[in-house]
C-alpha cells in the first residue's frame, strides 16, 4: 500500500496497520527467525540469540499476539469482544515456566485454560 500511494498519503490508522503487518509476519509467523533480543525483552520472552526458530507454547503465542494487538488503540479493536479486551489488553505477558514441575502444575489448572476460550 505504501508503495502505491506513498507514505505521506497514508492515514495514521494505515501506518499502524503496516507496523502491525510487519511485526506480525516477522515475529509471530516467522517464529523468531527475525526476532531481535530487544523485542524478546520487550514482551518478556527469552531469546537464545542463535537466530533459530522460536519454540513457544500456546500461552507465549497468545502473549505475543496481544503485544502485537497493543499497537492499535483499544477503540480500533472493534471485532474483539469488549470483555476479552478488558481482560487481556492491559495484561502483562506471563513468564515461561522454569522447570517441568511448573509446567505440570499449570497443566492441572483447568480454570486458567478455560478462561482463554470465548464461549
Amino acid at each position: 500500500m505504501k508503495a502505491v500511494v506513498g507514505e505521506e498519503a497514508l492515514s495514521s490508522e494505515d501506518k499502524l496497520a503496516l507496523e502491525f503487518l510487519d511485526k506480525f509476519e516477522h515475529q509471530f509467523v516467522g517464529q523468531g527467525q527475525y526476532f531481535s533480543a530487544l523485542t524478546c525483552t520487550d514482551i518478556g520472552l527469552i531469546s537464545s540469540g542463535t537466530g533459530a526458530y522460536e519454540s513457544r507454547t500456546i500461552f507465549e503465542s497468545l502473549d505475543l499476539a496481544w503485544s502485537l494487538l497493543r499497537i492499535f488503540p483499544k477503540e480500533q479493536l472493534n471485532r474483539i469482544n469488549p470483555k476479552i479486551i478488558a481482560e487481556f489488553y492491559g495484561r502483562k505477558p506471563s513468564r515461561k515456566p522454569a522447570s517441568g514441575a511448573d509446567v505440570a502444575a499449570h497443566d492441572g489448572n483447568k480454570a486458567d485454560d478455560e478462561r482463554l476460550i470465548d464461549a
